[in-house]
């Protein structure tokens, strides 16, 4: 019975120990509070600092909102269905733009679209130029000829061909 009492003991010690602990943790989380209200200068240099960082922050808010609240639905929804689009396959800006249009969308919201997407047109015409690799032959010519009607430029086109190797 003696061994009992000694566990016990211990085991005391160790909730001791525990809220010890807790209340320590605790009150090093809320020291920072204390030393602003012991040292009026030091709160005060505090609040100046919030005060100063408040403004610039809501500005930057500003300037975020009015370009997505600008955006009316049907460009927000031409957007999305470009972005989907170019998950799906490749195009050139000329044949994205006909794809929306061909979708329902308007000219102005399905160019609205193209030019509020960050895309790589040259990469495009890569991609386009290995899609029509993959499923035919082609001779450089017959490739630039087909990415050019496809609505790729001169530029895009022959980079195409170049990071192709053909």
């Amino acid at each position: 019975m003696v061994k009992n009492k000694e566990k016990k003991p211990i085991f005391k010690r160790w909730w001791f120990i525990l809220i010890v602990a807790v209340l320590v943790i605790g009150a090093i989380g809320s020291g920072g509070d204390k030393s602003a209200e012991e040292n009026p200068e030091v709160a005060t240099a505090a609040q100046e600092s919030v005060v100063a960082e408040e403004p610039v922050e809501k500005e930057e808010v500003k300037q975020e909102e009015p370009a997505q609240s600008e955006q009316t639905m049907a460009q927000k929804n031409a957007v999305r269905k470009a972005e989907s689009y170019l998950d799906f396959t490749s195009f050139s800006k000329e044949g994205l733009i006909n794809q929306l249009i061909f979708e329902g969308f308007s000219e102005e919201d399905s160019s609205y679209a193209v030019e509020n997407i960050t895309v790589d047109w040259n990469e495009q015409a890569v991609q386009k130029g290995k899609e029509y690799l993959d499923t035919s032959a082609f001779s450089r010519k017959g490739l630039y000829d087909q990415l050019i009607f496809e609505g790729f430029n001169e530029e895009q086109a022959t980079y195409a061909l170049d990071t192709i190797g053909l």
